[in-house]
């Protein structure tokens, strides 16, 4: 017997031990520094398909999954230098040849030469994240198609409304302002698709880089699409942007966030007042906030909760909807490190709190 199995703990010496190694739900085991396994659990043969002498008999790297071989290596080398292992996750092959995730914790004994590794099974988990990750792939692809597609229709009506605002060319005079509004509008909606597909294209690249916007600039172009319904509801904005007058974030996705919120407070307008909607940001430590208040419908937070921020909930019925607005704002702000929440009362409004990354 050498030296690193008498070190084993025997289950003579200690049955409680052993009982509890035995009965664990979990994968433990014991490996030498030599690289093979010293004692396994039941749960690592039912989870793997070996028996505990296959387990025991080869080396535990012929057991790992061929990509995850040299990380494991590496990582374990480190063991037998003394660090600690936490949460870490490699690819193991079962004796029918499936592919398991298992996630480590792993602490070594240099005078016994033996490390001492706890697992979860984690290949559920694994594979949800594989097909969140495919569906959203495939979702970038469909915008990407969309984007691209209609670039030429839109540039077709700009250059048609082009030959309609040639002098001589309107029957009636007065319509020149709103079919040049209507060309602006076209325009803008043309410059959105491009810089989205700016944007998707450098995402695939690995384009670093966020610039620095003005709160104030982007609201200007988010006032421009919302020019008719504020227009036609006498709609007020307020802002005061003396806190924190710029911000560290992609432009398109800070002009969908507020063109989300304010076309929403003025579409659930109280009928009897014109919509007030006040924008204010300061910087809270490393982080910039942004408040966007509202004199609306509001609703009822105690019974909703969370609720408005999931993806195809709607609380009001009277005004076209989908649903998905306040879902995007929070996934929008969430994959740059922010968060979002609300604070509301029927018949009083809707106040919005912004956090936005570090600053």
């Amino acid at each position: 017997m050498t030296n690193i199995e008498s070190s084993v703990p025997k289950s003579d010496a200690h049955p409680d031990l052993d009982l509890f190694f035995n009965s664990a739900k979990v994968l433990f085991c014991i490996a030498g520094f030599d690289g093979y396994f010293k004692k396994v659990n039941p749960i690592v043969s039912e989870t793997l398909g070996f028996t505990t002498e296959e387990l025991m008999s080869r080396p535990v790297n012929s057991f790992i999954y061929p990509e995850d071989q040299a990380v494991t290596e590496d990582w374990r080398q480190r063991l037998r230098e003394g660090s600690i292992l936490n949460n870490f996750e490699n690819r193991y092959l079962t004796k029918t040849g499936e592919v398991v995730w298992l996630s480590w914790t792993s602490v070594p004994n240099p005078d016994l030469q033996l490390v001492f590794a706890v697992a979860k099974n984690i290949t559920s988990k694994k594979l949800e994240e594989l097909a969140r990750n495919d569906s959203e792939q495939q979702l970038k692809e469909t915008v990407y198609t969309a984007m691209h597609d209609l670039r030429s229709p839109v540039a077709n009506m700009i250059s048609l409304l082009d030959l309609c605002i040639r002098p001589g060319t309107l029957a009636f005079p007065d319509d020149l302002e709103p079919v040049s509004m209507l060309k602006s509008s076209i325009h803008d909606l043309k410059i959105k698709m491009d810089a989205y597909l700016e944007r998707l294209i450098h995402n695939d690249q690995k384009t670093p880089g966020v610039p620095t916007i003005e709160f104030a600039e982007v609201l200007t172009r988010v006032r421009t699409m919302l020019y008719a319904i504020i227009n036609e509801t006498g709609a007020v904005i307020k802002t005061d942007f003396s806190g924190a007058e710029t911000i560290s974030f992609h432009p398109e996705d800070l002009e969908s966030i507020l063109l989300n919120l304010i076309s929403n407070s003025v579409k659930y307008r109280r009928p009897d007042v014109p919509p007030l909607i006040e924008l204010a940001s300061k910087i809270n430590g490393d982080k910039i906030e942004l408040t966007i208040r509202d004199n609306g419908l509001g609703f009822d937070q105690q019974a909703l909760g969370e609720k408005i921020f999931e993806f195809g909930q709607r609380f009001h019925e009277h005004t076209e909807g989908k649903g998905i607005g306040l879902y995007l704002v929070r996934r929008q702000l969430q994959k740059s490190g922010g968060s979002i929440r609300a604070e509301s009362k029927p018949g009083i409004g809707t106040t919005f709190y912004l956090s936005f990354g570090p600053a």
